[in-house]
């Protein structure tokens, strides 16, 4: 019988600065950048309402991904890093969903990327999926 695919979920660390990296309930590392592929943004709401509420962060908002971490773009990934990537952000008091930076004046809610870079300049998604808001 097959093995169940491990996902590995990726937040950003408030204490310690850079991104943690959590497989089966365990922190791996954390590390100052990261390239992740075949992410899905997810936010637990019950997560956001405990900060909306005691008005103090928690993890409640990660990329997930079922690739190990700190992959470095490759051939096959080619296609999608011509195109400028898009800037990924969230915040608790203000949706409930990671966004991208307005396009057109429209602002879209991201769910999936092909490719993401955490750094430490922020998150930037290529090959996103997108809803119109």
């Amino acid at each position: 019988m097959p093995r169940p695919v491990a996902r590995y979920y990726v937040y950003r660390n408030l204490h310690k600065g850079g991104y943690s990296v959590r497989r089966y309930g365990h922190v791996l590392y954390v590390a100052d950048s990261l390239w992740l592929q075949g992410v899905d943004f997810k936010v637990s709401e019950a997560g956001r309402q405990r900060v909306l509420r005691e008005k103090r962060k928690n993890v409640h908002a990660y990329c997930t991904t079922t690739f190990c971490p700190g992959i470095h773009p490759s051939n096959e990934l080619a296609p999608y890093m011509p195109d400028p990537p898009l800037r990924v952000y969230y915040d608790p008091y203000k949706c409930g969903e990671f966004r991208v930076l307005p396009r057109d004046g429209q602002a879209y809610a991201i769910t999936k990327a092909v490719l993401v870079a955490l750094t430490s300049d922020g998150v930037f998604a290529y090959g996103p999926t997108l809803e119109k808001r």
